[in-house]
């Protein structure tokens, strides 16, 4: 095969990826939705877990603080 039409043919399938990869980027609005919707569903999510979190850590200190106070009182008791 002549090396000019090596040359050719491999400028060529360069040329194709560039142009598929072209073809694919998003401008820079698309990019600023795509990050916007990403961010608020992480915000979301976040949110979500946190709330679920602190409900735990409070059924749980709840439930602590009311074994204290039920233990205290039974050893109030027993000195009376």
């Amino acid at each position: 095969m002549p090396e000019w039409l090596l040359s050719l043919s491999v400028g060529g399938v360069i040329m194709g990826l560039l142009g598929i990869l072209y073809k694919n980027m998003l401008t820079k609005s698309e990019h600023a939705d795509v990050c916007k919707a990403n961010t608020k569903a992480v915000k979301e999510e976040i949110s979500s877990t946190i709330k679920e979190e602190l409900k735990d850590m409070k059924e749980y200190f709840d439930v602590k603080i009311e074994r204290d106070i039920l233990r205290e009182l039974r050893r109030l008791n027993g000195r009376i």
